[in-house]
């Protein structure tokens, strides 16, 4: 849509935009946005975006001046139009649960499949097996008579007495209720990116409240739907949303030379049906040189030996990407990370400890920064609780400290306070608390080979899977080839299948914009090319 319409106007107030990876479709939504609020009378106030995780709804509202409670999941839309009734699967409502049904562990609730801000999560969530089955079945809307509502039936039968009973709701019934009882939003704009992801009960709520809505704009990129577990469809996106919809396909990508592309787009063309059609899309212009067309390169590095990426990392000072398609498949590389004392983090899913231990927790102090406090003579009262209480000759050495005093020399037994005073790093380790020494291994490895500031600093290095760092870019990405068993499984018994692997290695492929690395595979069997 090149030109959003005028207010009122029923010819355009559909529209889709498909973009592909790089072609600024967050940034055309914003200008949309812009556009409407200064030419057409709209107020920032009556826009509501959605995407289909927290993260991508927080990256939207970084960029949009739009309330920000009004940029959210689906989910969290619709548990808000509801009232916020009481959750069966959390707090005090899923211990009850559970404990009345502590004999059955695959009944067991509490770490949901899906939540008000994250959509639907991956199957490896800690979530039981009826119950992850049975939302599964209700998200991708199938009959009665599938397998998945079968082997649910007793389980389901208890759960919505159990549910009736307490008067809640769990989360796959924020959007059944939503689309019964809320059959419209109070704001007249819809706006929904990372529309190739949405499972089919979310299409349903969304084309509901998107035909009542003035205007209603959907945005995505089918060769990016990662979640076909859930019933996400790449067929949904390119379906039309309404009559007279006005499609764009946006024509400029800035984030991926020729070279890089081609390789991506090649891959594409393996997926079935008309996913290629109209999808045609300029690489990112030569920044410097004309033969600036990016570079594409094979590495004999595998998912189980990472280490020649560790030597490219070393000798390479860029910032760099390191993906897998499962995340079990980074754990040797992580370990070496650790051992060589080079940080590493994944900014788009901080909440996995992993990927991120130099971190800063909320609402706590990180070993880390608290390792570098000590090594900066920092005040003891920031790093205190490192040391066991044996190091001190006052029992309440840590309460003096948190009171004010600045006496450290005073409180430390004397065979300690001259290693204490030349900041000694193998001391601090060696009177420490057992719980805080893994950590601290690495935090002390990074401070001895890249100095303090490499604790607070953005590491240059990002870990994580496909599904985790999607929408993510670096200069250098790394992309390890291997799919799952199940994923192999599944690729090999169906077309479907097959095509998911293909997206899957395609979102991989298109977060480089400088230097595309194609790992060898651990077993060429599970290679996604």
């Amino acid at each position: 849509m090149s030109e959003p319409s005028r207010r009122g106007d029923p010819a355009l107030r559909y529209g889709r935009i498909i973009g592909p990876p790089g072609t600024g479709k967050t940034g055309t939504i914003q200008s949309t946005v812009a556009t409407w609020v200064e030419r057409d009378g709209y107020r920032p106030e009556d826009f509501v975006l959605t995407s289909f995780t927290r993260s991508a709804a927080a990256v939207l509202s970084g960029r949009i001046s739009v309330p920000r409670d009004q940029i959210a999941t689906l989910h969290a839309l619709a548990y808000r139009a509801l009232g916020k009734p009481p959750m069966a699967e959390e707090g005090e409502l899923a211990k009850q649960w559970n404990e009345a049904h502590a004999s059955r562990p695959s009944w067991q609730v509490g770490s949901p499949l899906s939540t008000e801000d994250d959509g639907l999560a991956l199957p490896d969530a800690e979530a039981g097996e009826m119950m992850r089955m049975y939302s599964l079945a209700r998200a991708r809307l199938v009959p009665v008579g599938h397998p998945l509502f079968q082997q649910t039936r007793d389980f389901a039968v208890e759960w919505n007495r159990f549910k009736a009973e307490t008067d809640s709701i769990d989360f796959t019934d924020m959007l059944e209720s939503a689309a019964m009882q809320v059959p419209e939003l109070d704001q007249p704009i819809l706006i929904i990116d990372e529309a190739q992801d949405l499972t089919p009960l979310q299409w349903v709520l969304a084309r509901q409240w998107g035909a009542r809505a003035e205007r209603f704009l959907v945005a995505g990129d089918p060769a990016q739907s990662l979640y076909q577990f859930s019933g996400a469809r790449p067929d949904d996106l390119l379906a039309p949303i309404g009559d007279d919809e006005t499609l764009y396909v946006l024509p400029q990508g800035y984030r991926m030379p020729s070279s890089i592309q081609e390789t991506a787009e090649g891959l594409l063309r393996r997926h079935s049906g008309s996913m290629m059609e109209g999808r045609e899309y300029r690489p990112r212009e030569a920044r410097e040189h004309p033969d600036d067309v990016g570079v594409v390169r094979y590495s004999d590095a595998t998912w189980r030996q990472p280490e020649e990426i560790l030597a490219s990392i070393g000798r390479d000072e860029r910032d760099c990407m390191v993906i897998a398609s499962c995340s079990f498949m980074l754990q040797p590389l992580i370990k070496l990370l650790r051992e060589h004392g080079i940080p590493f983090a994944n900014r788009y899913k901080t909440s996995n400890g992993a990927w991120n231990p130099l971190a800063r927790r909320s609402g706590t102090t990180s070993t880390a920064a608290m390792i570098a406090a000590f090594a900066d003579g920092a005040p003891a009262v920031e790093w205190v609780d490192l040391l066991r209480a044996n190091s001190f000759i006052v029992r309440q050495a840590k309460d003096y400290l948190e009171a004010g005093s600045d006496t450290m020399e005073g409180l430390l037994k004397a065979e300690h306070v001259e290693a204490y005073k030349a900041k000694d790093l193998r001391w601090l380790r060696e009177r420490m608390l057992q719980k805080y020494v893994g950590p601290a291994d690495y935090a002390i490895s990074v401070i001895t080979k890249h100095g303090t500031a490499a604790l607070t600093r953005e590491p240059r290095v990002t870990v994580g899977t496909i599904h985790s760092i999607k929408g993510g870019e670096n200069r250098v990405c790394y992309v390890f080839p291997d799919v799952s068993y199940a994923g192999d499984q599944e690729r090999q018994n169906s077309r479907e299948g097959e095509d998911a692997a293909v997206r899957l290695a395609y979102v991989g492929m298109t977060r480089a914009s400088e230097e595309l690395v194609l790992c060898a595979p651990a077993d060429v069997r599970r290679s996604m090319w």
